[in-house]
C-alpha cells in the first residue's frame, strides 16, 4: 500500500479515502467516483473488499457539487473562475500534441481549399466574361447576315414551296 494516500477520517494513515469521501472531496456524485474507478481515470485499491481511492496533488478539492439544470458537462461556464481546469497538465500536453498532429493539417488543407476556390472563382469570372463577349459578337453576326440583301436563290427558296411553280 502506497504511503502517500490521504489520511481518513477514522485517521487510517496511508489507506485511502472511501468511495463517499472521494465523493466529497473531488465534488463529484458517488457513481461518478465509482465510474471513473472502473474506467482507471482515478487511481483505487480494494481493500477489505471496499475500494479506497488515492487522491493525488493534482486533484484539488472541489466545492460541494451544485444541482445542474440541463444535465450538461462539467463546461468552464460552470467553474468559478478561480477554480483551476479539472484537468491536469498531463492532460493539456495531450491536447496541444492532438491539436498539433490532428487539427493543425486540417487547418491547413482548409486554407489550401479556399485558396482552390478563390482561383476558381477568378477562372469562372473570367470565363463569363469571355463568354458575354462571344455572345455579343455573335448577336452582331447574326443581325449583319440578316441586313444583308437577299439573292435570287434566297428568295427563290423563301415562301411556301408551291410558290415556285406559280412564278
Amino acid at each position: 500500500m502506497p504511503a502517500d494516500y490521504p489520511q481518513d477520517d477514522n485517521g487510517h494513515a496511508g489507506r485511502g479515502l472511501s468511495v463517499s469521501q472521494a465523493a466529497a472531496h473531488l465534488g463529484l456524485s458517488v457513481n461518478a467516483v465509482r465510474h471513473k474507478i472502473r474506467r482507471g481515470t482515478l487511481p483505487a485499491v480494494k481493500v477489505d473488499g471496499e475500494w479506497r481511492v488515492r487522491v493525488l496533488e493534482g486533484m484539488p478539492p472541489r466545492p460541494a457539487a451544485r444541482p445542474r439544470t440541463g444535465g450538461a458537462a462539467d463546461t468552464p461556464a460552470d467553474r468559478p473562475e478561480d477554480m483551476p481546469p479539472a484537468y491536469p497538465a498531463t492532460a493539456e500536453r495531450q491536447l496541444e500534441v492532438i491539436r498539433d498532429t490532428l487539427l493543425r493539417p486540417l487547418i491547413e488543407q482548409n486554407e489550401r481549399q479556399q485558396e482552390r476556390i478563390a482561383e476558381q472563382a477568378e477562372t469562372i469570372g473570367a470565363l463569363q466574361a469571355r463568354l458575354s463577349a462571344l455572345e455579343a459578337q455573335h448577336a452582331e453576326s447574326l443581325t449583319q447576315t440578316s441586313s444583308a440583301p437577299q439573292t435570287a436563290t434566297d428568295a427563290a427558296t423563301s415562301g411556301p414551296w408551291w410558290m415556285f411553280w406559280k412564278r
